[in-house]
């Protein structure tokens, strides 16, 4: 297997599992009742074929509003202290690539980051630190179809953090502790 061949294997496994995640939170918002935040059931199945509709909650919303206000919005109130537990790296890429492009809304700008982040991660795994070309399609597998894996293509931390962590094993092989420092602690400033 060529690295061409390897691309092609970590491509073909992020697109399907991505996709495959996708058609499943379409049917679950689809299928089960959903709240509103004032408490009202919301039954428009239709809206569950709106991917922010599915993807745009829980702490997707920390992180916009931080993206968006910083990290003193609100301070005094309960939200604003809340925001604190968030760590700054990956709302603070998001606020600069929303000032690149100001046109788009957060969920898009954060799903496309996650999701290019993601993908960056897994190609940079399978050229450097699989060993075989036939360990390749079972560690995407391994990978892409575990239960959390979800959170790779979403407005969350982890797509981020999975490229940095991929990075800082590559470099400490390659002996570029420098390199492999700095990508450490930038690791650290997302979780």
């Amino acid at each position: 297997m060529t690295t061409g061949s390897r691309g092609m294997t970590v491509v073909g496994w992020f697109a399907a599992s991505r996709l495959a995640i996708a058609a499943l939170g379409v049917v679950g918002v689809a299928t089960f009742a959903t709240f509103a935040d004032h408490g009202t059931v919301v039954m428009d199945t239709t809206a569950a074929l709106n991917p922010a509709n599915v993807w745009h909650k829980w702490d997707a919303l920390w992180y916009e509003r931080i993206a968006e206000h910083g990290y003193g919005y609100e301070l005094d109130t309960p939200q604003g202290q809340a925001a604190a537990g968030f760590f700054p790296l990956y709302p603070l890429t998001i606020r600069l690539i929303m000032t690149v492009v100001p046109s788009l809304p957060f969920f898009w700008v954060a799903t496309i980051f996650s999701n290019l982040v993601t993908l960056a991660a897994l190609l940079l795994l399978a050229r450097s630190l699989i060993p075989r070309d036939d360990m390749v399609g079972r560690v995407m597998t391994i990978l892409m179809t575990s239960a959390g894996s979800f959170y790779l293509s979403i407005p969350y931390t982890e797509g981020l953090f999975l490229l940095l962590v991929v990075g800082t094993i590559v470099a400490t092989r390659r002996r570029r502790y420098e390199l492999a420092g700095l990508l450490a602690g930038l690791a650290a400033t997302t979780r």
